[in-house]
């Protein structure tokens, strides 16, 4: 059977699913947010897979987030650098999963963007599109979809496949986005298309708005 509907359900899942590995498994180096927000990036089926591949291999595994990392670079899904300020402040908010950031040695991503500091937003974009940046920052998103489809779009309310959607954007974006989507809504056929044509369009570097049309087909 193809994987349940619902898309605030992915979210949700791929974090339990880290928090129980994290409980039973990982106590002394816990999953941390950059890895489960690449596997929000990456899809609940794929997520799943690797969080199966790090069970089976957990007695030998010495940095369950540096593998999760290293699949999702290699997928194309690495989280951006981040300054440590920030991922400070991502794990002291973090509701559900206890996020430890351990202090790991990995090697910094090519072009070494070390000290980007603030700047950093602006300088990823070269590699891999800029995701949400932190398991608190998909959550956010998530209950801004569920707000947007209880209150705005309650007839054609946001898809799963819209939230996995935004949730491949830095959470600033996303929202910007989601309040554009909110703004329109009564000229929107399709508020799920027109979510998902707006992040490709920003994911593809096009920025600017997410433009009008949008009724595209829906699946």
């Amino acid at each position: 059977g193809g994987g349940g509907r619902g898309g605030d359900a992915d979210c949700n899942k791929i974090g339990q699913r880290a928090q129980w590995l994290n409980d039973n498994l990982f106590l002394d180096k816990p999953i941390d947010a950059d890895a489960i927000a690449a596997m929000v990036g990456m899809g609940r089926a794929r997520a799943m897979e690797l969080f199966k591949e790090l069970q089976e291999k957990s007695g030998s595994m010495k940095n369950p987030s540096g593998y999760l990392k290293a699949a999702a670079s290699r997928e194309g899904f690495g989280p951006p650098e981040e300054p440590p300020q920030k991922r400070q402040r991502g794990a002291e908010k973090s509701q559900h999963w206890p996020v430890a950031i351990p202090a790991i040695g990995s090697a910094p991503a090519k072009g070494g963007k070390k000290g980007a500091g603030k700047g950093a937003s602006q300088i990823v974009g070269k590699g891999a599109p800029p995701r949400a940046a932190s398991a608190a920052g998909a959550a956010k998103l998530q209950k801004r979809v569920q707000w947007l489809n209880d209150n705005v779009f309650q007839e054609k309310p946001l898809s799963d496949d819209a939230l996995s959607a935004v949730c491949e954007l830095e959470v600033g974006k996303a929202l910007e986005l989601l309040k554009e989507a909110e703004t329109k809504a009564a000229e929107l056929k399709n508020p799920s298309g027109y979510v998902q044509a707006a992040v490709k369009k920003e994911l593809r570097g096009g920025g600017g708005g997410g433009g009008g049309g949008g009724g595209g087909a829906g699946g």
